[in-house]
């Protein structure tokens, strides 16, 4: 269910180019921001994803990789790695 709403949610344009600034962007294939993020998810959903550990022990997260080309506004696919994995391995 997450991963569809994540899958909604990048259908969605972010538009933040003002027409003053267009021009200079228009100049580029295209001016990407790439971020991740770490979801703490339910222990129960342990075998979705290995969290970072807490002081408790065990936990359960995954990590969501987008990236959002800022000149068009399109967002795209979300990646969903383990929480564990560094970001320069992201698909």
């Amino acid at each position: 269910m997450l991963y569809a709403l994540l899958q909604r949610l990048v259908a969605c344009r972010v538009t933040t180019c003002t027409p003053e600034a267009a021009p200079l962007w228009e100049r580029f294939a295209g001016v990407f921001i790439k971020d991740s993020t770490v979801i703490t998810l339910p222990r129960a959903l342990a075998s979705v994803g290995q969290g970072l550990g807490d002081s408790t022990g065990a936990s359960a997260a995954v990590k969501l990789q987008v990236r959002w080309d800022f000149r068009t506004g399109q967002l795209e696919e979300p990646a969903l790695q383990p929480a564990r994995c560094p970001d320069r391995t992201t698909p």
